[in-house]
Formats: C-alpha cells, structure tokens, sequence
C-alpha cells in the first residue's frame, strides 16, 4: 500500500485510525457541496487539481449516450429482454451476442445433454471472443473501425451453426479449427485489482454500473475525481480511430419481464466480465435452471484462458472428464481473486416484491 493510501486508515503509530482520513475526498465533496451548478464543479475541481485532463480540453465535451441494445429472449412464459450499453468500447453488444447464442443453441436441440452442452458453451465463448473488434485481454482493435452495429440475430445463428459442426467433428478436426482462433495464442495477461461492479434496486429503479482504472478496458488513469468525471470530458481517440471517451461502463445488465426491470447484474475481470455474464445466462436460458441468479453465480464455472479451461475444482465431473476428452487441458482454480473467472454481482427482484442480491465467491465485494 503506498505512502498516501496508507495514511488514510493508519494513524502515526500504524494503528488503524478511529476514524478514516481521506483529505482527498473531503475536498472533493467539499467542491461539490460548493458548487451551484454542475459547470462550476467542473471548473473548480479542474482548477484545484487538474487531474488527467489536457489544458485544451474544454469542461463541454459532451457524453456520448448511444441508445441501450436490447435483447428479446423469447423465454416461455412473461417475454423477457436484456438491456445493456451499445458503446464500441464496452461488453455489451457482446454479452447480448453470446446470450442470443445460447438461445439458439437450445433452439436447434444442441443443448440437451449435459458434457455436451459445456462443450457448446466453451466452443461459443472461443468464437465470441474470436469474433470481437479487439484483441483478447486488450483494447488494440484487430480494425481500423471497431464497430458494435451489428445484426445480433444473424450473427448468433451464425456462432451457433458453427458450434454444431464442430461438436460432431473428430477431435483431431476440431483442434485444426481451433487453432486459427485466439485461443491456442500466447498468454494474454489481465489485471484483477482495478474494477469495480455494483448492482443497485431501489423500488421500481434498477442500476448496473462497472468502473475501471485498469491498463486494459478501463481509463487507463487514476485520479480523484474519476468516481464522477471519466465519462465526462476525456480525450479522444488515443486509442483506436472513432473512440470518443476513455471507457468506464462496461459491462452492466438489466433484465426485465414484461416490461418490469427484474435484474441489475454485471461483472469484473476483462474479458472475463464476457464469460461470466454469459455463463449466468447459459446456465438459466440455456440449460434451464431455476436457481435465483445470486445462487447461479456461485456454481462452478469454466473460461477458456490462454489456451487452457480454467475451471472451478468443483465442476462437475462427468462434463470435465467429456472435455478432457475432447482435447481441452484443464487448469484447475479455486474461488481465488488470483485466478478468477469473472467477479460478478447482481441484484435480483422477485413477484412478491422480495430482492436478493449476490456477490461473487471468488471476490472480496458484499451484498447488502
């Protein structure tokens, strides 16, 4: 912990303080209780401290809002949809991919055996992520124009007929194909210390909310005021042509049925935070289990990572042992912040007006 960090919860005598000093943060509320409109908050902070923002960068860049992406499930029962973010720099086209997938997948009867199952659901994540704009594990576009206006429904029947094929070819033919994917490809190294995700329900108001700093999808800068301002007024295109902010919001999720927001989810960890959503999603809308989403968090999960499964110890046997077979080598993990598969949270409500919400077992976060 650095020098500065340090002095907020230790005293003197490296005894941790009564009460926390953060002089920090007071004067960021302070400005902010100061202020009588939002440009004056800006204006002042910037003066104060000027943080990461360049002299020529005016405090009226305005926020990108792209319209949210939407995802019909067409689930038996209530319709159902998931909403997320439609930025180029986030997950959220990607999440909705891999969800609408899975639809298909359980559609075309791909789905009713078990192992075989967890083979469709590795082998779609392997082509997901191979199909995404960007490099697995950084933000370098494989384009000139990453672009997310894609057509979701054709491009998941497309992922999904592909994965058919290749869980009926010989193991022989389905590593050929798997070679010219990412996934075989050198290790990609991901940080697991810089983001944050919180699920908020409030009555009839449902939040999703992931904030980075990390040197991959997040701001890339650390800074007092980032909690408020990286979705401000940041400079553009520094990292690809057409990129207008520094990410922030990566990988919310809401669910609603029938019209009613059920569900605030979302997750931390790169292109972990891809896998983890869409492993909850299989688990409910492709193999269909009835567990709250706070308990689907907590089952065993895999993630295909520089050329392994990582996978929980726990999984279940019989689908381990059928993707051993297959050719996967398995690189067993505990539920270690170290070596986690995504680190989720998620607040669900139910029919009788009752909320529950979960925190990933592999994380230090807390559900209230």
């Amino acid at each position: 912990m650095s020098e500065p960090l340090k002095a907020v919860y230790l005293g003197e005598t490296s005894a941790p303080r009564e009460h926390v000093r953060n002089p920090k943060l007071a004067n960021l509320l302070q400005i902010l209780a100061e202020s009588e409109s939002e440009y004056d908050f800006w204006r002042v902070l910037r003066a104060r401290e000027p943080g990461p923002w360049r002299p020529e960068e005016t405090l009226d860049n305005p926020v990108r809002q792209p319209a949210p992406r939407t995802l019909d499930l067409n689930a038996d029962g209530p319709p159902q949809r998931l909403l997320t973010t439609g930025a180029t720099e986030t997950w959220g086209t990607w999440t909705l991919l891999g969800a609408a997938v899975t639809v298909e997948l359980r559609r075309c009867g791909a789905l009713s055996d078990f192992s075989r199952a967890m083979e469709a659901y590795v082998l779609s994540t392997i082509l997901l992520l191979d199909r995404i704009p960007f490099a697995v594990g950084t933000l370098e576009p494989k384009v000139g124009r990453p672009c997310v206006d894609i057509d979701i429904s054709s491009e998941a029947i497309a992922i999904a007929h592909r994965v058919m094929r290749l869980l009926d070819e010989p193991v022989e033919a389905l590593w050929k194909d798997l070679r010219s994917a990412y996934f075989p490809g050198p290790d990609s190294w991901t940080d697991d210390a810089s983001t944050n995700h919180f699920s908020i329900a409030s009555g009839d108001d449902f939040l999703s909310f992931t904030t980075s700093t990390g040197p991959w999808f997040g701001s890339k800068v650390s800074w007092w005021g980032a909690a408020l301002g990286y979705s401000y007024a940041m400079r553009s295109n520094s990292l690809f042509e057409g990129q207008t902010h520094y990410v922030t919001e990566m990988s919310p999720l809401i669910m609603e049925v029938a019209g009613r927001p059920t569900l605030a989810i979302g997750s931390a960890g790169s292109e972990r935070i891809l896998g983890s959503l869409t492993y909850v999603m299989f688990l409910r809308s492709g193999l269909g289990f009835c567990d709250d989403m706070a308990d689907l968090m907590a089952r065993p999960r895999v993630f295909p990572k520089d050329g392994k499964l990582r996978m929980h110890a726990d999984f279940w046997p019989d689908a381990r042992a059928h993707l051993e077979a297959r050719g996967f080598e398995i690189a067993p993990t505990g539920y270690d912040p170290s070596a986690h598969l995504g680190i989720a949270n998620a607040v669900e409500r139910f029919e009788n007006r009752r909320y529950k919400s979960g925190a990933d077992p592999s994380s230090a976060g807390s559900a209230l």
